[in-house]
């Protein structure tokens, strides 16, 4: 998936007065999957691509379970938690 980056200069809309400022700003250029980016980590690793994309697939999972829990605290990933 490759990433263009451009620049823009953007002012403060609360405080117009103040001079703009210069902003990297991304843009997508493509589409990755899960089997796309499982096949690049495996071409890069020793761990199987079945593997890979099992560990991608709970990453999505995990995420989209932060995003719905409330009070579950970026801080509690690191150690074991049962939810």
């Amino acid at each position: 998936m490759p990433v263009k980056i451009t620049v823009t200069e953007k002012g403060n809309p609360l405080q117009p007065q103040q001079p703009k400022k210069w902003h990297a700003q991304t843009k997508s250029t493509g589409d990755a999957t899960l089997r796309s980016l499982s096949k690049e980590i495996t071409a890069r690793s020793t761990v199987a691509p079945a593997d890979t994309q099992a560990v991608l697939i709970a990453l999505t999972d995990i995420t989209a379970l932060l995003k719905t829990c409330t009070g579950f605290v970026h801080k509690n990933i690191s150690r074991p938690t049962r939810i």
